[in-house]
């Protein structure tokens, strides 16, 4: 019998393996929860993570990191920060918190029963269970790169702040992925019922310094290849320039000669013709005539 033959599958599907996705490995706090499970801020950021990157997370930074340094992975503006409408809610079953509506202010997502359905936006639930959020995806470079991390905030101030601060650098370098910022937090105070009140906000800085250090770094790195490079290929072989010939002495006599011998018998050429024809008047036939 002879062997059954397979059809050879394609290894991937268009339009799917063209969209990486890093994985998610923790979140980037900007408070906790009281007793009564209000939320309370704090004056640090809590990286919620894995037990051994929160290891090395507090080797690097400390137990209460004010400053902490982050990157983007992309250059996509809308990828790396993202302002909606959102409304938590409380899985039953498991009595943890889920996205339970997502809108852009036109046209909401609302999941409900694990069911998407479009609504419009913004709904009657905005300022109470809904509120303005801004969402961040970003690289944490000294603690791992094999992944992201995510931060939220709902202040107006935040979002404001972090989107000049992402114009800012896309305009000064062409681009978001991997230039080096630092994330801050700063003390201030807002206005709340007529009281001024201290809250923490965030600040979103770009390290110039630490860019052009990387830009030249990577400079130096081509140009290391480069000389590598050209001491592997063999040397292109150049022919000698030969020095231009000098005439000595013998050689121009020997054209002066020569000169002087073809000058001779185009002379006797033409007092030929003199002779021949005594009606031309050249000097020759004149001479002749004389």
């Amino acid at each position: 019998m002879g062997q059954k033959k397979y059809t050879k599958l394609m290894h991937k599907i268009d339009n799917i393996m063209n969209r990486p996705r890093l994985p998610k490995l923790g979140v980037v706090r900007l408070g906790t929860r009281d007793v009564n499970g209000k939320p309370t801020e704090i004056k640090h950021f809590m990286i919620d993570t894995d037990p051994a990157i929160a290891q090395k997370t507090r080797e690097i930074y400390g137990e209460a990191p004010t400053v902490i340094d982050v990157a983007f992975y992309t250059d996509a503006i809308d990828e790396a920060y993202r302002c909606t409408y959102q409304r938590w809610g409380k899985s039953i079953k498991k009595g943890t918190p889920y996205l339970a509506c997502e809108g852009n202010g036109q046209v909401a997502i609302e999941s409900n029963g694990g069911v998407d359905k479009e609504r419009l936006c913004p709904c009657p639930a905005l300022g109470k269970d809904c509120k303005k959020t801004t969402v961040l995806k970003i690289l944490l470079p000294k603690i791992s790169l094999t992944g992201y991390f995510i931060l939220a905030t709902k202040s107006e101030s935040n979002a404001q702040t972090i989107q000049t601060a992402i114009d800012l650098v896309y305009r000064m370098t062409g681009g978001l992925i991997m230039r080096p910022l630092r994330l801050m937090r700063t003390e201030g105070y807002a206005e709340v019922n007529g009281f001024k009140v201290k809250k923490y906000f965030l600040a979103l800085i770009f390290d110039e310094t630490a860019w052009k250090e990387t830009r030249v770094q990577k400079r130096e790195i081509e140009n290391d290849k480069m000389l590598e490079n050209a001491e592997k290929k063999p040397l292109m072989q150049i022919r000698p320039v030969v020095p231009p010939f000098e005439e000595d002495s013998t050689r121009a006599s020997i054209y002066e000669e020569k000169r002087l011998k073809t000058g001779r018998a185009k002379l006797k050429e033409k007092i030929k013709l003199c002779i021949k024809d005594p009606r031309a008047e050249c000097q020759f036939h004149k001479l002749m005539r004389i």
